[in-house]
């Protein structure tokens, strides 16, 4: 059985030792326990949600990573409106209601699966190991 895993950025440092969650009023996310210790979620505190995949060396891949696609199990990389992006492109891996997908980093601050540019879901399943993490947009 998979387990939802998360990970925070608070106060400039990644961390992966998130043990719970805070809830506002309307359901949201309103804060969370760093190893026991609670931070709101804001500017500073960010949480990022491990999608299902892995990249080439097996790493988990979260919400926010900046991905290096080299290729490998396909050539290039199929995106919604029919383009096609090519080893060397560096994406961002983003968590949309619908699920995950990459997107160029231009896009990254947009909420909108079907963006010129952005990768299917189909694709970033099926091709993950020809990605390398090379960042996270928020270090």
């Amino acid at each position: 059985m998979n387990h939802l895993k998360f990970r925070a950025f608070a106060n400039g440092k990644m961390r992966y030792d998130v043990t719970g969650f805070e809830h506002g009023t309307a359901n949201e996310m309103a804060g969370v326990f760093l190893n026991g210790d609670f931070h709101d979620i804001d500017e500073e505190c960010i949480v990022m949600q491990c999608s299902p995949m892995k990249d080439k060396n097996g790493a988990d891949i979260y919400d926010g990573d900046e991905v290096d696609f080299i290729g490998g199990t396909t050539a290039s990389l199929y995106t919604h409106n029919g383009e096609y992006h090519t080893k060397g492109t560096r994406l961002i891996v983003k968590q949309l209601k619908s699920g995950f997908t990459l997107m160029l980093p231009r896009h990254s601050k947009m909420d909108t699966p079907a963006i010129v540019g952005n990768v299917t879901q189909y694709n970033f399943w099926s091709h993950s190991r020809s990605l390398v993490i090379a960042g996270n947009i928020y270090e």
